[in-house]
């Protein structure tokens, strides 16, 4: 844990996903300088992976790896995203992870064509994710 509010931010639409943090106001020589030091370290083809923090608090993707938007494998796609918000199945989705690692129960169900179905369940009580196998021909 860093201590920082991050979350997995999910687009329904793309397939895409990423993490990334909490970050300080824009402006402040700290995080100026870091988010400087950052980007020349960890400069990346995703043009998108840094981009010139918003006047006043935002979120950033991370450094490294996970901070880089990824895709999920061809066939498979998110069909939508239950939260405290109800069912989302368009745009961005956010599982936030608060400073202890504590978060919202959420489900992800992630899907193919032939409606086979894969629910990760964020059971926060538990502290746990669970994967449940679903078929469209149960």
């Amino acid at each position: 844990m860093t201590g920082k509010i991050h979350r997995v931010l999910l687009n329904v639409d793309d397939g895409s996903y990423r993490v990334e943090w909490y970050v300080r106001e824009s402006g402040d020589d700290d995080y100026d300088s870091f988010a400087a030091q950052q980007r020349s370290i960890w400069q990346r083809q995703d043009s998108d992976v840094f981009k010139p923090p918003v006047a006043g608090l935002a979120y950033e993707p991370i450094p490294g790896q996970f901070g880089n938007r990824s895709y999920l494998a061809e066939p498979f796609y998110f069909d939508g995203v239950d939260t405290s918000d109800g069912w989302l199945d368009t745009g961005d989705v956010a599982v936030v992870f608060e400073h202890d690692g504590t978060t919202e129960r959420s489900q992800i169900v992630i899907t193919d064509p032939d409606g086979f179905a894969a629910t990760l369940d964020i059971l926060p009580i538990l502290d746990s994710v669970r994967i449940r196998h679903e078929s469209a021909h149960d």
